[in-house]
């Protein structure tokens, strides 16, 4: 029934349209279009020097120093540009108060910290066997005093004595660690902190600055262009909405010409924030439609998501059962993949808290954990598929450029033996980044 009426399109697709129907309270220039690279680039390019050009509102060489960690190592414009680029999207998304979460501890001042290495010099060193005192102690105190001296805090901490109390050590070439001496290095690392988060903080203020900087000034380079570019698209259209208050669906269905019904969004998982906060207004009002004539469907698998280099959060789909009152149905049956595939599946992801990868990526644990209680085990529905899983290693050098290649060539050699063994096979290299294809192109000819 009224099939016509029926849409099918991306969500890319549909941002556009909205960007042309609002193109007014977007600020878009008539006539605009999507930008191309050399475009986009130009864009941001005039954006950052439109910024370093507003040298009265703020400190230009201070900024960089805190940008670049107090070492000016590349030239002005390109350090702005690696910033901008890396943070502009995460400004739009967040509110203002963001910026105000960093809170920094007082210091100590000179007269602390010189009462602080008179303690020092004071401390009973441990003496050896022979009566003397312990070579090990000594160098190590003078190594601290000198820091001191010269305020290398983080030297402080990093190996020898400090390094013991920082771990929580009580005892340093088999002798003890006194309360009073850790309670001395934990009155420095105390400093140390406050003066790291003053660092932090400076840094917060100036990407603050350059970042609301940049976005005035890349929305006026976008509009001197005539273009703006895809992946602002989204941002753009969030933002108008937000100052419109919530636009309702009767006030979209005017410009789009069509009444919004039925919403029903497919790979839901690669939705970004930016994308949900113009489809969650629109979202509620279909599912909390009275008449019931109306609905709101998703799909999504939070594994699935591929997008993240465009801002894509799974967490949105996981959030979406309480902001809705939806009841979720979940899909363990696959009705396309081997069981030999779906096995492999579930034995990755129902024990993923417990991957060694966690051991260098301590962070991410918890969200491993969170994922791995939410997590259920696939089924398959179709016994007789056949296939197999292989996981296979390389041994790369210590350079990125040598486990590249390592990579390269244990790629290059499995898809050789695939295509010897089942000639008429159909073989896909999926990559993390498309950097490597022309390399592993090259090998295969």
């Amino acid at each position: 029934r009224d099939v016509q009426r029926f849409r099918i399109r991306t969500l890319d697709a549909f941002f556009v349209e909205l960007a042309q129907l609002f193109a007014g309270e977007l600020g878009l220039a008539p006539g605009w279009q999507i930008a191309d690279d050399v475009t986009a680039r130009r864009a941001r390019a005039d954006a950052v020097t439109s910024a370093l050009e507003e040298g009265e509102s703020w400190n230009t060489a201070e900024l960089l120093l805190d940008l670049e960690r107090g070492e000016t190592r590349r030239g002005v414009h390109a350090s702005l540009l690696d910033a901008v680029e890396r943070g502009h999207t995460l400004s739009c998304e967040c509110e203002d108060d963001a910026w105000l979460q960093l809170s920094a501890l007082a210091p100590l001042d000179e007269a602390a910290l010189a009462a602080i290495d008179a303690e020092f010099a004071r401390v009973s060193v441990p003496v050896t066997k022979a009566g003397k005192p312990a070579a090990r102690w000594v160098d190590a105190l003078e190594g601290v005093r000198k820091c001191i001296a010269e305020r290398r805090w983080q030297d402080l901490f990093a190996n020898g004595l400090g390094l013991k109390v920082l771990k929580g050590e009580e005892e340093f070439w088999s002798a003890p660690i006194s309360p009073e001496l850790a309670g001395l290095f934990n009155a420095l690392m105390r400093h140390s902190a406050a003066l790291e988060g003053a660092k932090l903080t400076r840094q917060n203020d100036a990407t603050r600055i350059l970042l609301r900087l940049f976005d005035r000034e890349y929305r006026n380079a976008q509009r001197e262009h005539g273009a703006v570019c895809f992946e602002d698209l989204p941002l753009a259209v969030a933002g108008c909405f937000a100052l419109s208050r919530r636009l309702s669906l009767d006030e979209i269905a005017v410009r789009l010409d069509a009444r919004i019904d039925h919403l029903l969004l497919d790979e839901f998982q690669d939705t970004s924030p930016a994308q949900w906060r113009v489809l969650a207004p629109l979202a509620e009002e279909l599912a909390f439609d009275a008449g019931g004539q109306r609905s709101f469907f998703c799909v999504g698998d939070s594994k699935q998501s591929i997008y993240g280099w465009r801002s894509a959060e799974p967490r949105l789909l996981e959030g979406l059962p309480e902001r809705l009152q939806l009841e979720p149905e979940r899909l363990q049956m696959s009705w396309r993949s081997a069981k030999t595939v779906l096995d492999a599946v579930n034995r990755v992801f129902a024990d993923i808290s417990a991957s060694a990868v966690f051991e260098h990526h301590v962070a991410d644990l918890d969200a491993a954990v969170q994922f791995e209680q939410a997590f259920q085990l696939h089924e398959p529905r179709k016994l007789e598929l056949s296939g197999s899983v292989r996981v296979h290693t390389t041994m790369g050098g210590d350079g990125a450029l040598e486990q590249q290649r390592s990579t390269i060539d244990a790629t290059t050699k499995r898809v050789r033996e695939i295509r010897e063994a089942a000639p008429g096979a159909s073989i896909a290299v999926l990559l993390r980044r498309g950097r490597l294809a022309p390399a592993i192109v090259r090998k295969l000819r």
